[in-house]
């Protein structure tokens, strides 16, 4: 596969710079859980994955739009919509390509369906949402959590039973993610 570099910084980030690096940040607390990740941490883990393609400059027009038809091809498939009816939602509603639809509904169809697609942009939403009401985002490099478990996480700070995150992203040293 030949990606332009924009892409590739932007994929890294998203998959180095926040799963990766949660995983392995996680793995040093002692306890599986927070590798593996805690109830509801999907959300949050692909909001700040989505906000690391931006804040390095990947959040192209074409990749917003990918996502988004993403979650449309998610909403079709559980309102009951078959694989060519969604594909035709994305292809003749919405301007897709056929390539581009086929690709995106085979996503979502695959393996009798997968719904995970819808949780990349209502992660970011609650992402922004945090960052807005004065929430940081250290707290989200101690392992795979969501903003519901800061509660008991600094709870068991408290008590040393956490270590500081060993790592944290190199994306948020970028200009982007200053301002």
């Amino acid at each position: 596969t030949n990606l332009p570099s924009e892409r590739l910084t932007a994929l890294l980030s998203h998959e180095i710079g926040v799963h990766l690096l949660t995983y392995f940040n996680g793995d040093a607390q002692g306890l599986a859980i927070f590798r593996n990740g805690l109830a509801g941490y999907e959300g949050m883990q692909e909001g700040l994955a989505v906000l690391a393609e931006y804040l390095v400059g990947g959040m192209t027009a074409a990749r917003l739009r990918l996502i988004a038809a993403r979650v449309i091809a998610c909403q079709a498939m559980l309102d009951g919509a078959t694989f060519e009816e969604t594909f035709r939602i994305l292809h003749r509603d919405f301007g897709l390509d056929d390539r581009s639809a086929f690709n995106v509904v085979l996503r979502v169809y695959r393996g009798g369906g997968l719904a995970k697609d819808a949780i990349y942009l209502r992660g970011l939403a609650q992402i922004l949402d945090h960052l807005k009401n004065g929430g940081s985002l250290t707290p989200f490099w101690i392992g795979k959590i969501s903003a519901a478990h800061f509660g008991p996480i600094q709870e068991l700070n408290a008590r040393g039973l956490l270590r500081a995150p060993r790592l944290e992203p190199a994306f948020l040293s970028s200009d982007s993610a200053r301002s």
